[in-house]
C-alpha cells in the first residue's frame, strides 16, 4: 500500500503511515 494510484482514505494513511514511518 506505498505505491497505490488512489487513496480512499487520505487521512487515515497519513495517520498509519506517520506513526508507521515516524519512529
Amino acid at each position: 500500500m506505498a505505491d497505490a494510484p488512489q487513496i480512499p482514505d487520505e487521512a487515515e494513511t497519513r495517520a498509519r503511515w506517520g506513526a508507521f514511518a515516524w519512529t
